[in-house]
């Protein structure tokens, strides 16, 4: 072959032949980077990312949950709860006191600054799938949510 002749590249395969399950990971995919780059904006913009987002949403709503709550909410280790947990501390957005009967628990609550986030809506995770949501039947959401809780269940055997 001429060094000014190149071989042509592959063409990538059509959605449509990839099959259900290649074609569904694929937007898997796409929808875990959309939230990852949304949430990287979110971080510059309101001061949370999309996790750390979810976390103030969840100690918003059960006031005085601890870390291992927050984490099974989040589904999550504990060690990751706790990373989430110390990142909203040091922003100033959660606050952890003792628990008020078992001095060996802690508990966490939205400082004003947390609260702040929490009820912003524009520009988070949470927004863009309330729109989608909206768009959306009961009976598709259902589908969806079920579909996903299953694959959740079947990845978590995996480990």
């Amino acid at each position: 072959m001429s060094p000014t002749r190149r071989r042509a590249s592959p063409r990538p395969p059509k959605a449509d032949s990839l099959g259900s399950a290649l074609a569904f990971l694929r937007t898997l995919w796409a929808v875990d980077h959309g939230m990852a780059q949304l949430s990287a904006r979110m971080k510059r913009s309101i001061g949370a990312t999309g996790p750390q987002r979810l976390a103030l949403r969840l100690i918003g709503r059960s006031e005085g949950i601890g870390p291992a709550e927050l984490a099974s909410l989040l589904h999550v280790h504990r060690s990751a709860a706790t990373g989430i947990v110390q990142r909203l501390e040091a922003g100033r957005l959660v606050a952890r006191r003792i628990h008020p009967e078992d001095s060996r628990r802690w508990v966490l609550s939205l400082t004003p600054a947390g609260r702040r986030i929490d009820r912003r809506q524009r520009g988070t995770i949470e927004a863009c799938v309330r729109r989608v949501l909206a768009r959306s039947s009961a009976t598709e959401t259902a589908a969806a949510v079920r579909i996903l809780e299953r694959l959740a269940g079947a990845l978590a055997r995996e480990d």
